[in-house]
């Protein structure tokens, strides 16, 4: 009696656990402050379209675990959500912060200089002392679940591998995506094919798609020939392949239940069962945090930038983004870039 009770109990447990976590996946993160230019300056909006941090700052990146990396005269460093720094400006790049550690620039002649000089790349906490400085430098590197996909500079060329919070190396592959572990997966190439493994090397997935992406929200992108589809963590297609993405992967992962990927004629956002939702024109646009998706419209000097909402109506106007080629540099992107397909 006593033990048909229990499991009765447990069965219960387990049901309202995972509709907690279903309905985790499907509701948007808290709101998030964005990014925003103003002649020339940028600052931060939030999910309304009102300006929290007044525009001031030479680049801005996205907020992080509560920090974000600015730039002022070329020197980058870290505020908070007040704009108040909390790791003054020094470094030549700033990267976000992920599992509480960020990628930094550090000027090799004790002051940033442009054009740049040379630089070391490290990783720092969030008091900004530096806790990996590996012998080779860092070319791209970002902490996910205790992991950090990095590519070393070595004098053989980039050597791409998997290290663990004390700059171990534990996993060294052909390739790595660059988002390294994420829910517990890794994207790895294998004989010139990706796949995915787990935190021990074993594939879990095993190689087949030209290119993949990181998990997010349970499902990965991967590329068949020169479409993208997703797929769940058993590697069977969810959403078959039949999308065009663009150069950087981040911006097609499932952020807050729907994924950007690019049309013929416009930009759409998907949900999970492969629907559009969204169909707004663009030249380029990026994920849903917080609510809001950045868009771009036009080309070089005619590019223009606003913000759309989960209904696709702009919070925040098209504005002139006066980018150039010098600030893409120092926005320390470093990616590797992929070829957009339509």
């Amino acid at each position: 009696m006593h033990h048909k009770i229990f499991r009765s109990l447990l069965i219960a447990i387990l049901v309202l656990l995972s509709a907690l976590w279903t309905y985790g996946q499907s509701v948007q993160s808290p709101p998030r402050l964005r990014p925003i230019q103003q002649n020339g300056k940028w600052g931060y909006i939030d999910s309304t379209g009102k300006i929290v941090i007044e525009p001031r700052f030479a680049w801005a990146e996205e907020f992080s675990e509560g920090l974000v990396a600015v730039s002022i005269d070329f020197n980058w460093g870290y505020i908070d959500k007040t704009g108040k720094w909390v790791i003054q400006p020094q470094f030549a790049v700033g990267r976000p912060f992920s599992d509480g550690m960020a990628l930094v620039g550090i000027p090799l002649n004790g002051k940033v200089t442009f054009p740049p000089g040379p630089e070391k790349h490290v990783f720092i906490d969030k008091t900004g002392s530096v806790v990996i400085d590996p012998k080779d430098d860092i070319l791209n590197g970002s902490f996910s679940g205790g992991f950090a996909a990095v590519q070393f500079i070595t004098q053989k060329g980039p050597d791409e591998v998997i290290i663990d919070k004390t700059g171990k190396v534990i996993i060294a592959a052909e390739k790595v995506g660059l988002e390294g572990f994420n829910e517990g997966l890794a994207p790895v190439q294998k004989n010139g094919k990706w796949g995915y493994i787990d935190a021990a090397g074993r594939f879990v997935i095993e190689p087949q798609f030209d290119d993949a992406n990181s998990f997010s929200e349970g499902l990965a992108a991967v590329q068949v020939g020169d479409k993208w589809g997703y797929i769940d963590r058993e590697g069977k297609f969810v959403i078959k392949p039949k999308y065009g993405f663009g150069y950087d992967s981040r911006t097609h992962a499932f952020s807050e239940g729907l994924a950007l990927v690019y049309l013929k004629d416009a930009c759409g956002y998907i949900d999970k069962t492969g629907k559009i939702v969204i169909k707004i024109q663009c030249s380029e646009a990026d994920k849903f945090i917080g609510g809001l998706a950045s868009v771009h419209v036009g080309e070089g000097p005619a590019e223009r930038r606003g913000y759309i909402n989960r209904q696709g109506k702009y919070v925040w106007g098209l504005h002139s983004s006066n980018t150039n080629h010098s600030k893409r540099f120092k926005r320390g992107l470093r990616r590797i870039r992929r070829t957009r397909k339509s």
